[in-house]
């Protein structure tokens, strides 16, 4: 008569270790007696019933950076005496997961078909502390690919589906299916709001099922380039008359001009950067004086800070009497009528 099991003893000391301990009896008429096996080889086996380990050890490494979210995995101990194996079955289950990321998306780079952006990931795998409340960092494989769900948000948009990458990079919505409805949405609530928010919640399938990777929330308002570089030009005018007011102490007698060399609108936090140039030329002097700095500041102005890039020698030394290192905050811009361009 074969053995029997009589008690099989599974414990975790962590995620990543587990102990086997299999006690077998014999059966008997009156009273059941302890028996030892020959030797007892435990099995680890994964959801979808591949090995993880197999082995004659009691302490065993289980893999647990691999397995998925709460996975399932069947311990499995079987004695063997001669030519006979008798073996007790017991569940156990992976750590709860997550992969935490930092999600940047640049949206709309295009003011036309607003339909393409860049996005930047920074993706970690993280569990459940084991035995505690908190989470941390583990090791492991982390999917290459994520599925991006776009949708306008406070709208009946069902949301564009989008792979995207795990290292990041560029994404075109136009490419996507359902595409128009998602653009009838986004217009929509343009015209009627003159803003949309815009959700991308980036998604992975992580072994046992999806996983949600993070999400970002974009604010897109619809302005078309003309639009965006008149705001510019008149944001430097501001900005130009702050910096007057503070470079130089004399506001009439004097000429000044500002030039916008280069800018660009960031869509995910609605403000502007821009390379400005200033130029003035007390009137009592021969030589003008040169500024050139980046500009950075909200659509209407708020926020703003300057910092300097190159100066003349006279505009350095302006610069220096009156700001405290490289960047100027200017505060909230507003056009000032009484500053005279001249």
């Amino acid at each position: 008569m074969l053995p029997e099991v009589e008690s099989l003893q599974v414990e975790r000391a962590s995620w990543d270790s587990v102990l086997v301990v299999l006690h077998f009896e014999k059966p008997a008429s009156l009273a059941a007696r302890p028996i030892l096996p020959d030797h007892v080889v435990v099995t680890l086996f994964d959801a979808h019933y591949d090995t993880l380990y197999t082995g004659r050890d009691s302490v065993l490494f289980v893999p647990d950076g691999m397995l998925g979210p709460n996975e399932p995995v069947l311990v499995e101990a079987c004695g063997i005496f001669g030519t006979s194996t008798v073996c007790e079955q017991r569940p156990i289950h992976a750590s709860p997961k997550r992969i935490d990321s930092e999600v940047v998306v640049t949206y709309p780079t295009d003011s036309e078909e607003m339909a393409r952006g860049t996005y930047r990931l920074a993706p970690r795998l993280r569990r459940a502390r084991f035995g505690a409340s908190d989470w941390e960092d583990v090791e492991g494989l982390i999917p290459d690919s994520v599925e991006a769900l776009v949708r306008v948000l406070d709208t009946e948009d069902s949301g564009l589906r989008v792979p995207m990458r795990l290292g990041g990079g560029r994404f075109d919505l136009r490419r996507a299916e359902g595409y128009r409805d998602y653009r009838f949405y986004l217009m929509s609530a343009l015209r009627e709001r003159g803003e949309a928010e815009v959700e991308f919640r980036l998604i992975t399938k992580f072994r046992n099922g999806p996983l949600t990777v993070g999400s970002s929330v974009v604010s897109v308002n619809r302005k078309s380039e003309e639009e965006q570089a008149a705001e510019v030009s008149l944001l430097a005018e501001a900005a130009g008359n702050v910096l007057l007011r503070r470079l130089s102490r004399v506001s009439s007698n004097r000429r000044a001009y500002v030039f916008v060399n280069e800018w660009e609108y960031l869509p995910d936090t609605r403000r502007y950067r821009a390379e400005i140039e200033l130029h003035w030329k007390p009137i009592a002097r021969r030589n003008w004086r040169e500024l050139v700095g980046r500009l950075e500041a909200g659509e209407r102005g708020d926020r703003a800070r300057l910092t300097l890039i190159r100066a003349s020698d006279e505009a350095r030394r302006a610069w220096e009497d009156e700001v405290s290192g490289e960047i100027l905050e200017l505060g909230n811009l507003e056009s000032d009528p009484g500053e005279e361009r001249r």
